[in-house]
């Protein structure tokens, strides 16, 4: 047995590991002072909490709307509820929830104990909390024009908009800001950090996906920044410059949603976190961890590929993957999922919550390639007058799918973020909520849409075709099940993080062989499976 290094942290008595000087001279480190990275990845994993529960409690709403005649819930704001439960959904929840995973576990798996960039990591998160409730805020003072990022099409030009429009455009200008801040801070850590031996081949593949999903997010996240001020501009002094068809094809590929590529990069960092899942409770090596990292990098790298379409992807009934290059992110994801069978054995597997989470994340994204296939022979319209089913199958595959494979890495990582295992009872619980919820969701709109039934509407009554309501009564339930399932996390993350302050914690409960279950003292860098060599040599 040989230990070469200790972790560059001070550990402090209630055993939560702080960085040296992470509060600026002269300040006690508290909530607003901390730059530790565990502490920040356990507020990214708060507030993203706080914002999809917002958006997920108007998803219900807006069904709710939608299920019967004369319900008037929402009423006239429906439009802006809507583009706002998209948004907090889209761009504050899971971007949030993989970079507060990231910047708690990253630096660990590297063996460097601390982001590369303390107090940055401590400023990103501060402006991504800051400006989300700002975007909030902005549709509560009044109403940004059009739905924003979820209009085809450049929203209105007047000589001197509201306050409203201009405060959403700071503020999700802001929110990009502190996401490539924080993408920056994590792909310098990885690069610069790493401890000697532990080479890019030696890399846990959720370090290597986050090496390839920041190093795209610093190129697609000053696209938006860069949108976000011509909408600005055009906004506040009426520039006009996303004006006419030259506009159109600059907001299609700056600002729409579904026109960039961080629209699509959130599914990379879970491609990496079940990877590890599955290595680790598989209690075997990948068959080929190469070939797993390069389909990782290859899933990064095709996310780009949405930049290549012309228009009239914008009228594509087949949202989130309009396109041949688009349905190629699919083509390593699937490749990925093979060599996650080939590596495991069944009697050698050791069964963990998160795998459950792994299994949601399939059966939600083989449900939406399955409709992917189905939906052309059904000729759907597309466009202004897309159907349900557009609705359905951007929940399932760009919210739904992520969120259950980013919370099988929060449960499998949780001893590392909060100090303590997440209880696998609640877990399995919230896992079936989830999956239920995200089920029935998708699959209500999906039928909706196979039935002709609109997309975006504040009601049915003008479709006159009163089974619609139906359809709108399955997708509530299903909200509520998710709403229920986030419900039963908050629950379980505040029972751990309240117990893992006060007691001994079990650094390694997996006996896993990757550094962020090390502990303290970091042994030599031999192989893929460092701890494991350790253990071996006693």
């Amino acid at each position: 047995m040989t230990v070469t290094d200790t972790r560059p942290e001070q550990t402090t008595g209630d055993d939560q590991p702080r960085v040296q000087g992470s509060a600026p001279p002269g300040l006690p480190e508290t909530v607003f002072t901390t730059s530790d990275h565990r502490r920040l990845g356990r507020y990214y994993v708060v507030a993203s909490l706080v914002f999809v529960l917002v958006s997920v409690v108007i998803g219900v709403l807006l069904e709710i709307e939608l299920s019967a005649k004369g319900i008037q819930i929402v009423g006239k704001d429906w439009d802006r509820l809507f583009a706002l439960h998209a948004t907090a959904g889209a761009v504050l929840f899971l971007p949030g929830l993989w970079i507060g995973i990231a910047t708690a576990i990253v630096p660990l798996q590297v063996g460097a104990g601390r982001l590369a960039f303390p107090r940055l990591g401590a400023l990103a998160f501060w402006t991504y909390a800051g400006a989300g409730s700002l975007l909030l805020g902005s549709y509560a003072v009044g109403t940004p024009r059009g739905t924003g990022i979820l209009s085809t099409s450049p929203v209105d030009l007047v000589p001197r908009a509201g306050h409203a429009t201009l405060l959403w455009a700071v503020a999700l200008l802001l929110v990009t800001a502190a996401i490539v801040l924080a993408a920056a801070n994590l792909l310098v850590t990885v690069l610069k950090l790493r401890v000697d031996g532990l080479t890019f081949g030696r890399l846990p593949a959720f370090s290597w996906s986050i090496l390839a999903v920041c190093g795209a997010t610093l190129l697609a996240g000053p696209l938006f920044i860069a949108g976000m001020i011509l909408v600005f501009m055009d906004q506040r002094y009426g520039g006009g410059v996303l004006v006419g068809p030259a506009g159109a094809n600059l907001w299609q590929h700056l600002v729409w949603l579904y026109g960039r590529p961080d629209g699509y990069l959130v599914v990379v960092p879970c491609l990496g976190a079940l990877t590890d899942m599955v290595v680790t409770h598989g209690r075997r090596p990948l068959v080929d961890s190469t070939a797993a990292k390069g389909l990782i990098f290859a899933a990064a790298v095709l996310s780009f590929a949405i930049l290549t379409a012309d228009g009239t992807i914008t009228t594509s009934a087949l949202l989130p993957t309009p396109s041949i290059l688009s349905v190629a992110v699919a083509v390593p994801v699937g490749l990925l999922a093979l060599l996650w069978l080939a590596s495991i054995r069944p009697q050698e597997l050791r069964f963990h919550v998160s795998l459950l989470y792994l299994v949601g994340f399939a059966l939600l994204l083989v449900a939406a390639g399955a409709n992917a296939i189905i939906a052309p022979s059904q000729h759907l319209p597309g466009g202004t007058t897309a159907s349900e089913w557009t609705v359905g199958q951007i929940h399932a595959v760009l919210f739904a799918a992520p969120t259950l494979a980013l919370f099988g890495a929060v449960y499998h990582w949780s001893p590392r973020i909060f100090g303590r295992a997440l209880n696998q009872m609640l877990g399995v619980l919230q896992w079936l909520l989830l999956l239920v919820g995200f089920g029935a969701t998708a699959a209500a709109q999906w039928l909706a849409g196979y039935d002709g039934a609109p997309w975006h509407v504040a009601n049915y009554a003008q479709a006159k075709a009163n089974h619609f309501y139906n359809y709108a009564k399955l997708a509530t339930a299903g909200g509520v099940l998710v709403a229920l399932g986030l419900l039963v996390f908050v629950a379980n993350a505040g029972l751990a993080w309240w117990t893992g302050s006060r007691g001994p914690q079990d650094v390694n409960p997996y006996d896993a062989g990757t550094l962020e279950w090390a502990g303290d003292l970091i042994p030599d860098v031999r192989s893929d499976t460092p701890v494991a060599d350790l253990q071996g040599a006693k």
